[in-house]
């Protein structure tokens, strides 16, 4: 959302502003998105995809490994 927060000059995401002004989003390669406006403007946006390994929690890994635990017992506990 924050390349759509910069492409459309904001400072934070309105989802009734996006639906006005963004027609559509592509990405034609790794990193990039081309945002067409509806007004006719293409304006291209670099962005790094953050793996979402670096976003978990130690509690949301915990509950991770705990759910897949379960999945190999058959839903038992250990």
């Amino acid at each position: 959302m924050d390349a759509a927060v910069r492409a459309m000059g904001l400072t934070t995401f309105d989802e009734n502003i996006f639906n006005k002004i963004v027609s559509t989003i592509i990405a034609p390669e790794n990193g990039v998105l081309l945002f067409s406006m509806r007004d006719g403007r293409e304006i291209r946006m670099e962005w790094q995809n953050i793996s979402r390994r670096e976003s978990w929690t130690p509690e949301m890994r915990e509950k991770a490994r705990i759910n897949a635990l379960q999945h190999l017992t058959g839903g038992t506990t250990l």
